[in-house]
């Protein structure tokens, strides 16, 4: 099995929605099946801060694709989504990225896994918890847990509770119907 992890978030329009559409495009592509989903997080912007803040989620995956054709299917559903160019760090209505693909490391012009970022961001830091808190990263050969144990981010991540998403309409039934194991 392959350890995938791919991060979902929106700040613009419903943001929740964005996040559930992004599940529902990702789940319907046959050569990608869904392992498992993070909780919801309601996460303040980094780097440019008078934007709205971020609705994430990360999910776990097993595919067929390979990591070039993974980026590729991701950038296009971000595009079927409405996604439109913006600056680094600015307003996106979704946003996917592949954090880990297995154990593989790779550093070409559109594609670094690990990603980059992913020791500066508490809420990869709490999905990945949640999703797997053994898995290594591999290239500091520590286990999810260890690294959230060590580092200290003073970045505002709050979980969504299940009641507030019953009160948009949603629920971890929705979110869990797209979760085939």
């Amino acid at each position: 099995m392959k350890n995938v992890f791919i991060s979902i978030g929106s700040n613009e329009g419903k943001r929740i929605n964005n996040v559930i559409n992004a599940i529902k495009e990702i789940y319907a592509c046959p050569k990608i099946k869904i392992k498992n989903i993070s909780s919801l997080y309601y996460t303040q912007p980094l780097h440019y801060e008078k934007q709205n803040w971020f609705i994430n989620a990360i999910i776990k995956i097993d595919t067929e694709l390979d990591p070039f054709a993974l980026l590729q299917y991701l950038i296009d559903t971000e595009k079927k989504l409405g996604r439109k160019p913006s600056f680094k760090y600015g307003p996106r209505i979704i946003d996917l990225d592949i954090l880990f693909y297995n154990n593989q490391i790779i550093n070409s012009n559109n594609l670094v896994i690990p990603h980059p970022q992913f020791t500066n961001r508490k809420f990869l830091l709490k999905g990945m918890l949640q999703l797997d808190e053994e898995f290594i990263h591999p290239t500091l050969a520590k286990n999810t847990k260890q690294l959230y144990n060590e580092i200290c981010l003073n970045q505002k991540v709050l979980k969504i509770p299940n009641c507030v998403l019953k009160f948009f309409g949603f629920d971890n039934k929705i979110l869990e119907s797209y979760c085939c194991s």
